[in-house]
């Protein structure tokens, strides 16, 4: 066995045993297997138990090393584009220098860590939805990957705004063909417990963990946590509300941008946001505000917002380093001693960062056009004052 964790790579383990008849156990059971092992229920959809069945034909220990080669994979992949776009690394010193940022990524970041640790999809669901957004495989349909693959967990859905935003709609119909199909499949090779989840599970917000809990990082963790917020649904709705109209006026304003890493990462952030529970291993896309930074670096001298969004940005990172848990043992607490002043201190100082650089980024994307012709500038093409090669292009 590769780590004495890989509490979730158990879950989809034992999860594709169901689905193959090897586990008697019901896939929404209370709990998949003994204690620690993993003990932990299955919160994804049927597909998802279908999609991890390769997993199942192999050894566990075969499976517990392909779940850290597809982690340090997805590190190196993303890595390698992001390195090409900011900084024009080509050839053979583009291929080291990205394999060690991604080793660094996976052991510096937090979210990524604790991915690696417990055997997390997210690295892998990051990777397909950025290659998805960026456009890395023309002879795929934009829209396709991540359809599929939210049929696995179904929070990329809300990455259709960035299409949405763009007048996409060749690409938001290839996503709801994709996630359809998942589901059709779903209810094809397993319709109980297609029934059950859809029915049900998907209902039940005790399946997933307190929406308290320091770790989890969305606006729904931020309010559970405010003693004042005794009933937060109304309020949660509403700044949903608001946070995605912020997110696509300004994806909107931005959309003659060929490639924009701001616009994928604040799709991404608002996906973080606006989902009931965020783990704060579910916050892998941060690792893109390193690349974000160093570009901003590249600009300075800056205008006051862009020196407040790089000191947000930044002391998120530094954060991020730690996550909530560890800060919560940092300030003399447990993570699962309930809610104790460390354990909100904690969860309120990560969530407020992510959304404060999310509305800090916003604003400043809004603001970075061309003196000369009005249009928005790419982040990647700042440095020498003119949008990147091609931003003109309509996606």
């Amino acid at each position: 066995m590769l780590y004495s964790a890989e509490f979730d790579l158990r879950v989809y383990y034992h999860g594709a045993q169901v689905a193959l008849g090897l586990d008697p156990n019901d896939l929404y059971a209370p709990y998949l297997g003994p204690i620690h092992d993993p003990g932990l229920p299955f919160t994804y959809p049927p597909f998802a138990a279908l999609a991890f069945i390769p997993l199942a034909l192999v050894p566990w220990e075969v499976a517990s090393w392909f779940s850290a080669i597809f982690t340090l994979s997805a590190a190196f992949v993303i890595a390698k584009d992001l390195l090409r776009r900011t900084m024009g690394l080509v050839g053979e010193r583009l291929w080291w220098i990205a394999l060690a940022w991604g080793i660094g990524v996976c052991v510096v970041l937090a979210p990524w860590r604790d991915s690696l640790w417990f055997g997390q999809i997210n690295p892998l669901l990051m990777l397909v939805c950025y290659v998805d957004l960026a456009g890395l495989m023309p002879r795929v349909p934009r829209g396709l990957l991540i359809g599929l693959f939210s049929g696995i967990k179904l929070v990329p859905l809300a990455l259709g705004l960035f299409f949405l935003a763009r007048g996409m709609w060749r690409a938001i119909l290839w996503l709801g063909a994709g996630f359809g199909g998942t589901v059709l499949v779903g209810w094809l090779l397993l319709p109980n417990e297609s029934s059950s989840y859809w029915f049900s599970v998907l209902t039940d917000p005790a399946r997933v963990g307190s929406l308290g809990y320091p770790d989890n990082i969305s606006i729904r963790g931020l309010l559970a946590r405010t003693p004042a917020a005794d009933d937060s649904s109304l309020i949660w709705l509403t700044i949903v509300l608001l946070l995605c109209g912020v997110t696509y006026v300004v994806l909107r304003r931005r959309k003659t941008l060929e490639y924009d890493l701001s616009s994928i990462y604040l799709v991404a952030s608002l996906m973080l946001l606006i989902s009931p529970v965020t783990w704060s291993h579910h916050a892998v896309w941060v690792s893109l505000l390193i690349p974000m930074s160093f570009l901003m670096l590249r600009t300075y001298p800056w205008r006051f917002s862009e020196s407040l969004t790089f000191g947000v940005t930044a002391l998120l990172l530094v954060v991020m380093v730690l996550g909530p848990k560890r800060i919560v043992w940092m300030l003399g607490s447990h993570a699962n001693l309930g809610t104790t002043w460390q354990s909100v201190v904690a969860g309120q100082t990560v969530t407020g960062l992510l959304l404060i650089v999310h509305l800090a980024i916003a604003f400043t994307s809004v603001a970075m056009v061309s003196p000369t012709t009005n249009q928005p500038l790419s982040l990647l093409g700042r440095s020498n004052g003119h949008s990147s090669k091609g931003s003109q292009q309509q996606s």
